[in-house]
């Protein structure tokens, strides 16, 4: 028969097994997502290279906390070649392939935006064989009298597990409020009905310590 001491001992075991349990079940996602990015094209004087060259065909995010870097393959001189983000500043800072000077901006939205609908709802879409659900938002600027942009999120309660707090200061592109969902998207679709539809799909998904380096700026080349 178990004495008093040795109840409490083997209690405090199960305890802890199941926190690390659950620990490890929610372990929040560090790594790299790799995307294709599909584009249609609504401008009359642009095609769908035009944009691809822009952004390339395939994007790596990086994801460490609350920080993240994005790898292009663009090929146009004034592609983008990455983005780095600091949550600690709300600073993303953005380098093209004309030179090697570095743009920077705050990720709040414009206040000239406003939301006109925002809809969350299940859907039946897969990415990488995980069920989605589907946050958008429609949203126009000042002077306009209609919709004319629309952003759309796909994630998986299933995988890309982050902070729900994690961007809460990252209000441009709504990525705050997806933040909010706990969870990272599988893919990504931005329209702007003037000019051009951009989808970012996941096809891989790997999970890895990130190297903090990856985030560095220099910004003595900051312009």
């Amino acid at each position: 028969m178990l004495n008093f001491i040795n109840k409490i001992i083997i209690v405090s075991l199960l305890v802890c097994m199941i926190s690390c349990y659950e620990s490890a079940d929610n372990k929040l996602f560090e790594g790299k997502v790799i995307y294709v990015n599909n584009f249609d094209c609504y401008h009359p004087k642009k095609t769908s290279d035009y944009y691809k060259g822009i952004y390339g065909d395939t994007v790596i995010i990086y994801l460490k906390g609350a920080d993240y870097h994005q790898k292009y393959n663009s090929k146009a001189q004034d592609g983008i070649k990455s983005l780095t983000y600091n949550a600690s500043k709300n600073l993303a800072y953005l380098r093209t392939n004309l030179n090697d000077s570095i743009q920077a901006f705050y990720c709040e939205e414009d206040p000239s935006k406003r939301i006109l609908q925002r809809i969350l709802e299940s859907t039946t879409t897969e990415v990488l064989g995980k069920k989605c659900m589907k946050l958008s938002f429609e949203s126009e600027f000042s002077g306009y009298s209609k919709s004319n942009l629309q952003n759309t999120y796909y994630y998986s309660t299933d995988t890309l597990a982050i902070g729900k707090n994690q961007f809460d200061k990252h209000s441009m592109s709504y990525l705050n409020q997806l933040g909010a969902e706990g969870h990272f998207y599988l893919m990504y679709e931005f329209t702007d009905y003037e000019t051009h539809k951009r989808t970012q799909t996941a096809i891989n998904i790997l999970e890895e310590q990130v190297d903090t380096n990856l985030f560095y700026v220099d910004e003595s080349l900051l312009r």
